[in-house]
């Protein structure tokens, strides 16, 4: 291929991403443009409100723009804070969220304190300009090694709340759940009708149904239902979303500053990589007069080790990386103490004994979702040259391998220092102005570079044939060099680099349901005691039909709460629930 040819599509992969990056920028700062009740809206349905450290939290979202509830939600992440009362500790985690409806779950820690938690779900728009529309819903966490305190820290019960419902019309459609009887046997079969009046025939309803226990703690575990959450409004004051509205991708914010002196280091450069055996994928960011940068990662870059580093020559400083984590404040100022009664320890006691049994007899696993690859970016065009060093003789060093094979390539000595030169085609001439890749990452350390030999080096690539710029700054040649164990010495990474793990938990695909109950007759060797008889987030109702469902009861006795939640595909909330007896 032509010199020409490599510049010019080189610098349309660059005019590519510089547009993509202005269409990220591009639109409404804050994402809507009224009032705070007329924009993003989150529900969350869980499966219970009860559980023992070490089980999982499965969910259902629903979430809508307040103004269009037809039209999917600008922001495409999902953020998750689960906060306990009294010590405010945050156990945070987030989701892609490209549907109004997903559904997935989340293992808690086996090493969980026991108490009261708040569970807050948002998306960045929520969270900085809309605080008001947070969800925001409490559960009560158990941990089979700690015994279970004698009293606990909930908000207090008057709070104030500003916010107002409105009143729902009365030709709206109507939710009827419907149990074949009032009252069941042990390990007997439950059928449940679900009927939407009301509901014209070219719409649909999508639902959502838990069936588990009653909870002595009504009044005290503060939740609402979906039609409260989404016809909730109130005098909300709309700001600015600082940080950026994530329609596009999740958003890397962060700060860097002299770790000696705490001052930003103004207009870093700063690149972001990370380990590749392929191809690098490297991006670029400069940091504002304050130190602040941000970088948009792509689902390609989720669950992947990322790795920071500074672009520019200041590599001497010590630097300190402050990533924004995208929490929320927590409120503990009006959490108060209450004590448990006898009826409320008896009932969690229960709960850690059914955990105990189930933990020792479950069956039931849930398979990881894997998430389709996404291609990443990098800046760079094809290599001129491609080099297998082992192909040849063995060369113990990499001064041996640019003498013997690669003559445009040049290793120097310099105050015993080593540089790279590399003969560049359009200008003819040595430069030593080039960018190191070692793995796909970025790499300054060319005194390490010179101790590797043929048996260390898989592959070297080069680009020579034109000027390359990343951000401001421009290089003479790209040198990509990488090595059969595909590493980076540790300590290059802890002198020079940040690293941080970015991860994503991963969310059920629409219509592939994570029902879950246990039909006794398959399990009659083992005690079943379930407390959490059926957990359905997929369920749908179209025009006029009824859909039955059948679950059987466990050996546990006592009231059972059966309670759907859902939205039709017009955006008016749905929620009914009924109680059944177990004896």
């Amino acid at each position: 291929m032509r010199t020409g040819n490599k510049i010019q599509i080189f610098t349309f992969i660059l005019l590519i991403v510089a547009i993509s990056d202005l269409l990220i920028y591009g639109g409404s700062i804050n994402g809507c443009d009224n009032r705070a009740d007329e924009c993003e809206k989150i529900f969350v349905h869980l499966d219970k409100t009860v559980y023992v450290a070490g089980e999982n939290i499965h969910y259902k979202v629903y979430v809508v723009n307040g103004k269009s509830p037809l039209q999917v939600p600008e922001s495409k992440i999902l953020y998750f804070a689960l906060s306990e009362h009294n010590s405010g500790k945050q156990i945070l985690w987030r989701v892609n969220l490209s549907k109004s409806t997903l559904n997935g779950s989340y293992q808690l820690s086996e090493s969980m304190n026991a108490g009261v938690y708040e569970l807050a779900v948002y998306t960045n728009l929520i969270r900085e300009s809309i605080p008001e529309n947070i969800f925001s819903q409490e559960l009560f966490i158990l941990n089979l090694a700690i015994e279970i305190p004698d009293s606990i820290y909930i908000h207090e019960p008057n709070a104030v709340n500003d916010s107002k419902i409105r009143t729902v019309n009365d030709d709206q459609p109507n939710l009827r759940l419907h149990a074949s009887k009032a009252v069941y046997s042990t390990n007997d079969k439950v059928a449940l009708k679900i009927t939407v009046d009301n509901l014209n025939l070219n719409d649909t309803a999508y639902l959502s149904l838990s069936v588990t226990n009653e909870i002595p703690f009504k009044g005290i575990l503060h939740n609402a239902s979906i039609i409260e959450q989404f016809n909730r409004f109130g005098d909300f004051i709309d700001r600015p979303c600082l940080s950026g509205l994530e329609n596009y991708a999740y958003i890397l914010n962060g700060r860097v500053s002299d770790k000696n002196n705490g001052s930003p280091i103004r207009n870093a450069k700063i690149f972001l990589a990370l380990v590749d055996s392929v191809s690098p994928k490297v991006m670029y960011s400069a940091a504002d007069s304050d130190g602040n940068f941000r970088l948009y990662l792509n689902q390609f870059y989720d669950n992947k080790e990322i790795i920071l580093q500074l672009a520019d020559d200041s590599g001497n400083i010590d630097i300190l990386w402050d990533l924004q984590q995208k929490g929320i404040p927590y409120t503990g100022s009006s959490d108060i103490s209450l004590p448990l009664s006898n009826e409320q320890m008896a009932f969690l006691n229960q709960t850690k004994d059914v955990r105990l049994i189930e933990a020792v007899y479950s069956e039931r696993m849930i398979s990881k979702k894997v998430i389709p690859g996404i291609s990443g970016v990098s800046y760079f065009a094809c290599p001129d040259i491609i080099i297998f060093p082992d192909d040849y003789a063995e060369m113990a060093n990499f001064r041996e391998i640019t003498d013997n094979i690669i003559p445009q390539l040049r290793l120097r000595n310099r105050r015993d220092n080593y540089y790279l030169e590399v003969y560049n085609d359009s200008k003819g001439t040595l430069s030593e102005n080039n960018l190191v890749l070692l793995n796909g990452v970025p790499f300054s350390d060319i005194n390490y570079i010179a101790t590797l030999g043929t048996r260390d080096i898989k592959k070297i690539e080069i680009i020579n044939s034109g000027s390359f710029i990343a951000g401001d700054i421009r290089y003479n040649a790209v040198i990509s060099i990488y090595t059969h164990n595909v590493r980076l010495p540790e300590s290059y990474l802890k002198a020079y680099t940040m690293i941080f793990l970015n991860t994503v938990t991963g969310t059920n695909e629409v219509n592939d349901s994570d029902e879950y109950s246990v039909p006794v007759r398959t399990r009659a060797h083992f005690p079943d005691f379930r407390n959490s008889l059926y957990w359905n987030p997929e369920l749908k109702v179209s025009g006029n039909n009824t859909i039955t469902l059948e679950f059987t009861t466990s050996q546990l006795e006592g009231e059972y709460h059966a309670e759907i939640q859902g939205i039709t595909s017009s955006g008016i909330p749905l929620n009914e629930s009924i109680s059944f007896s177990v004896k």
